[in-house]
């Protein structure tokens, strides 16, 4: 496997503990909500479904590799990738916001959404490097 397949398993992985850590509410703390606290309960669930949703489809697609075309597949990762990518912006954003306010109640809520956004930009800039006249082709994850 190579190293960005291995950039690949790794966002899958931290996806799915991301939306499991919200999911249990095991790290995050709202209490910046103040009387509010409570109310991003649905939204907060609907994200964690589909972060955890998207990183096991990440995996799946990893596991299929050897079994699918590699054009198609090296497709699918980019759209997932591309979708864990978005759906980490807005959680990013509202913790850096957070972070103004207490830093330890943002830090580690910008410190996991950062490190999945760099972890897919990486990913994004070395299969991309065909493109700047490289031998490797463009958009394959190999």
């Amino acid at each position: 496997m190579t190293r960005k397949l291995w950039l690949v398993l790794a966002t899958g992985v931290l996806s799915i503990v991301v939306g499991a850590l919200y999911w249990f509410d095991l790290s995050f703390t709202y209490r910046f909500l103040g009387p509010e606290a409570g109310s991003e309960r649905e939204t907060v669930r609907l994200w964690c479904q589909f972060a955890f949703g998207l990183g096991a489809l990440l995996l799946l697609m990893l596991l299929g590799r050897p079994w699918m075309r590699k054009g198609l597949n090296d497709s699918l990762l980019i759209l997932i990738l591309s979708c864990i990518f978005i759906i980490q912006l807005p959680a990013f954003g509202l913790w850096l916001m957070v972070l103004l306010w207490s830093a330890a109640d943002g830090s580690l809520g910008v410190a996991v959404h950062a490190a999945q956004l760099l972890l897919i930009a990486v990913i994004f800039v070395t299969g991309s490097r065909g493109m700047a006249g490289n031998p490797e082709p463009v958009g394959q994850l190999e």
